[in-house]
């Protein structure tokens, strides 16, 4: 686990999945640019979403506009 990533995810109340991209030179610009980011970082973020969206949120938070 990268030193800040795992702070974060440790200190996230329910985190769902840490996931490192396996690809060693991959950055942040590549979130933006890269050739394969579909199927590096979307598609999973995207399945994710899919799937745990039934999830049921302790706090009840009523957003206002």
């Amino acid at each position: 686990m990268f030193q800040d990533a795992g702070l974060l995810y440790r200190s996230l109340p329910h985190p769902i999945r840490y996931y490192t991209v396996e690809h060693r030179d991959f950055n942040h610009f590549d979130f933006l640019w890269a050739i394969d980011v579909k199927t590096l970082v979307n598609e999973k973020v995207l399945h994710l979403l899919k799937y745990n969206t039934d999830m049921t949120i302790e706090n009840d938070i009523t957003l206002t506009m």
